[in-house]
């Protein structure tokens, strides 16, 4: 993420070995592309898939360009006469929303997928959208803001928190660094200069072999912070996930 033009995940079938894309789907933080013979052991290894732009993989593939604008949730199959809907986004409920949210926006709730490689898992349901490249999460009193970036070429993560932390403002306060399996995390609170009865939020950041997320979670109440926290803890990547403790 982080570009003018929004990022996308491509296989490696379709960057190095020239194969056309076969297989489309968008997710919350938008488009990936395969080549559509990749195994799921092919996927599951992050040196085999890349961000680039969007902008890059039209002028690689024009034929992917109407269909960029379906909505989250739709998978498409390249056939002999274009590309087909294989699946369509899922239906958000019977129309009644949960308790609080917004009717005219998606939910997400319990694991939510962030891309091939990340999720995160949500204590309660919350709308959704996609805003200036990050997924935007919300409910009554607490917003989250979530994006994926790349680790610099031959950074570690640990090498990445340790230059994220670095960067953090002088008089963050109540920081927590930890790991888990290969996933390394960090999180700090920084007061706001909205007045004396905001809310500091959290800020924190996963960072794994599959590149780092990035998280900023504003509440109305410091009893939220409980869940906050718990979106951070809760990030999850392949690479990393089974590693253990």
């Amino acid at each position: 993420m982080g570009s003018e033009s929004p990022s996308c995940t491509v296989s490696q079938r379709i960057l190095t070995d020239g194969r056309p894309v076969g297989y489309m789907v968008r997710d919350e933080l938008g488009w990936s592309f395969l080549a559509g013979d990749e195994t799921q052991e092919y996927v599951d290894d992050p040196a085999n898939l890349a961000l680039t732009s969007l902008t890059e993989m039209v002028a690689r593939e024009p034929a992917i360009e109407p269909h960029l604008t379906a909505a989250v949730g739709t998978a498409l199959v390249r056939t002999p006469t274009g590309f087909a809907v294989e699946r369509g986004p899922e239906p958000t409920g019977s129309g009644e929303p949960a308790p609080g949210l917004h009717p005219e926006y998606p939910v997400a709730t319990g694991v939510t997928a962030l891309s091939p490689q990340w999720s995160v898992t949500l204590p309660h349901p919350m709308n959704r959208r996609l805003e200036d490249g990050s997924l935007v999460l919300w409910r009554p009193g607490v917003t989250a803001w979530l994006s994926l970036w790349n680790l610099r070429s031959g950074e570690s993560p640990a090498a990445c928190i340790e230059r994220l932390s670095a960067q953090a403002p002088p008089h963050r306060f109540d920081v927590r660094r930890w790991r888990h399996g290969e996933l390394q995390f960090v999180g700090y609170r920084v007061p706001e200069p909205t007045g004396p009865a905001a809310v500091p939020p959290l800020y924190g950041f996963a960072a794994g072999p599959t590149g780092y997320l990035a998280i900023a979670v504003y509440f109305d109440d410091e009893a939220a912070l409980t869940e906050a926290g718990t979106i951070l803890a809760s990030a999850q990547s392949p690479a990393g996930a089974d590693a253990g403790t």
